[in-house]
């Protein structure tokens, strides 16, 4: 067994090792850059034969994780231990936070099979949007080293979602779905989940299955900057699919097209 994690967990590293005295786990810490990224110490678990990696992290180890393997031939069974700002996907899954209710989970042998998306020749197993939810992403990611040195990382999308309402931008996109069907409209945000839930417990695709052989799209019309408080909350409860400000759509093939990067 593989434990990659993130380079600042070293302080709770201890509990690693006692967790290695009794088992064969390799414990390897996760760099930026160079030959320790979680893509690279992945790449070289496949190809060490290793049965199970397990990732310490949040969703954003786990992507990192993921894109190491190569699909094409058996790849090892995929454990997590959330340790992230959000931890959607592993929430989903139903895995406990807490590190050794995390560790039972591993150690009782479940497995899960999972749909698995790719994106401009990127795995992804959770999430991936366009328009202000990813704005709010990318400030998030920005503003968790400062939180995270204060204690408060677990605000790092709030504090970003509210810096982002200043100035929002409204792309128009070309959708084609399945190849057959194509819209091409304004939008806040268009979000595809292979999950029910995103950006730490938003509820944005509530029909979403991890295993339907299906992604789910969650496309957001323009909206007035005052009103997104009230539509998060709506978001974040899963009722959003009453509003006629959401539609949504269930696809196995999708392109969006747009005149600006997005």
């Amino acid at each position: 067994m593989w434990v990659i994690g993130e380079q600042f967990q070293r302080l709770s590293c201890q509990h690693y090792r006692n967790y290695q005295k009794h088992s064969q786990a390799e414990i390897f810490f996760t760099e930026p850059e160079g030959n320790n990224t979680a893509t690279n110490l992945a790449r070289i678990a496949q190809n060490n034969d290793a049965k199970i990696v397990v990732a310490r992290g949040g969703d954003g180890t786990l992507n990192e994780v993921i894109n190491g393997f190569d699909f094409s031939r058996p790849t090892p069974i995929i454990g997590i231990i959330p340790a992230g700002t959000g931890n959607d996907f592993a929430k989903t899954l139903g895995i406990p936070s807490g590190l050794k209710a995390a560790l039972r989970v591993i150690a009782g042998g479940k497995i899960t099979v999972v749909d698995i998306g790719i994106a401009n020749g990127r795995y992804f197993v959770n999430t991936i949007s366009i328009g202000l939810d990813a704005e709010i992403n990318n400030r998030a990611h920005k503003f968790k080293p400062y939180l995270r040195f204060i204690g408060l990382s677990h605000f790092a999308y709030i504090v970003a979602g509210l810096c982002s309402m200043k100035g929002i931008n409204y792309p128009e996109v070309k959708l084609t779905i399945d190849g057959r069907r194509t819209l091409i409209k304004k939008v806040t945000f268009a979000a595809v989940t292979n999950s029910w839930r995103y950006g730490r417990g938003f509820k944005i695709n509530p029909l979403a299955k991890l295993d339907d052989g299906w992604l789910d799209l969650c496309i957001a019309a323009p909206v007035g900057r005052l009103t997104i408080p009230w539509y998060m909350v709506r978001m974040r409860m899963g009722n959003h699919y009453r509003s006629h400000k959401f539609s949504f759509l269930r696809f196995q093939g999708l392109i969006i097209e747009a005149d600006k990067p997005l």
